[in-house]
């Protein structure tokens, strides 16, 4: 058997666990130091969620960096989701940047804001975006605490 053969993992670890967190580390880290030798890319991960932000003063130059990262990920014995990737030009010019990104087979388009781990950033990096998420999420919390209160205290 060779490095590249495919093999059948019959079993597996339960998610949560501390050996779950152990064997990831030991299969991300890895790959984070692989993408750390693309020139220009920046990899921002939390577990298994992972950004990669290239930077550059041409857009032309992050769609190249984009897609080398892209390329350092394929070789990887993951599966991507592509439905929860976004591609966000983080600029100030007053329109959006339209330029797309063919990242394997899929093609990223330019979205107004992306979700991060904890917070939401707009194109423009304001905070207006991630705001108006966390008072949405505050408003659900809101009516779910007083929806405890009623069945326990009664009206108020």
């Amino acid at each position: 058997m060779t490095g590249s053969d495919e093999v059948a993992v019959l079993v597996g670890v339960p998610q949560g666990s501390l050996i779950s967190l152990l064997l990831l580390c030991f299969f991300i880290v890895p790959l984070y130091n692989r993408l750390r030798a693309v020139p220009g890319l920046m990899t921002v991960g939390l577990t298994d969620d992972t950004n990669l932000l290239a930077c550059g003063t041409e857009t032309a130059q992050c769609v190249a960096t984009l897609k080398e990262g892209w390329a350092v990920y394929k070789t990887w014995a993951m599966t991507f989701e592509p439905a929860k990737s976004s591609l966000v030009h983080f600029c100030h010019a007053r329109a959006g940047r339209s330029e797309t990104a063919r990242l394997g087979c899929d093609m990223a388009t330019p979205q107004e804001s992306a979700r991060f781990p904890k917070v939401t950033l707009d194109r423009k990096l304001r905070f207006a975006t991630h705001k108006k998420h966390v008072i949405s999420r505050l408003h659900t919390q809101k009516f779910t605490l007083s929806y405890i209160v009623i069945k326990t205290w009664g009206l108020l």
